[in-house]
């Protein structure tokens, strides 16, 4: 099956990754109180007022998820009826999958890059690149220990994508059931 176009546009998958997660996200608790590090210099037993998250805090993923959900809904998107790790664009045909600070987008490129300049004004995005027919494009990318494919059209063939799970699980299974 190939992807439909978009007002003249391949749709394409982008990749991207977010950077120092947590720092980015208010801390849920009220007056929650840190002891200084001894870098900082300060007398012995000082604390501190924690106004962002650290790695480590126990609530930290949690805010980092209501972090990104107000970004997404900040940006146009709606939360996936069956899965909150899907955000679908309320105007245009873009849809997001979310796992921790991964994100793999579908949709027109120049979208896809206007959203990952916007959310870039919210979070530290990095762009691994954009899975597509151009010949600058990637035409592999890693996600969770998957390859995702990009295979142009030839001998009568549409463009397709193709995904290959991670070869451990099954040699895990294998192991498990003695084959």
């Amino acid at each position: 099956m190939s992807l439909p176009a978009y007002e003249g546009e391949s749709m394409v998958m982008i990749f991207l990754d977010i950077s120092r997660a947590h720092p980015h996200c208010d801390v849920l608790r009220e007056n929650l109180y840190v002891e200084a590090p001894p870098e900082l210099g300060l007398p012995p037993g000082f604390c501190l007022l924690l106004l962002k998250c650290i790695y480590g805090l126990r609530d930290a993923n949690q805010a980092f998820e209501f972090k990104v959900r107000d970004c997404f809904f900040y940006l146009n998107f709606e939360q996936g009826k069956y899965s909150s790790c899907v955000y679908v664009h309320k105007t245009f045909p873009m849809i997001f999958g979310v796992h921790g600070d991964d994100y793999v987008g579908v949709g027109p490129r120049s979208m896809l890059l206007r959203f990952a300049e916007d959310l870039g004004k919210h979070l530290i995005v990095k762009n691994r690149g954009i899975l597509g027919p151009r010949p600058d494009d990637c035409k592999e990318m890693k996600l969770l220990a998957r390859t995702i494919r990009w295979h142009d059209a030839h001998s009568g063939r549409a463009e397709q994508l193709t995904w290959e799970p991670d070869a451990r699980h099954v040699d895990q299974l294998c192991e498990q059931l003695g084959i």
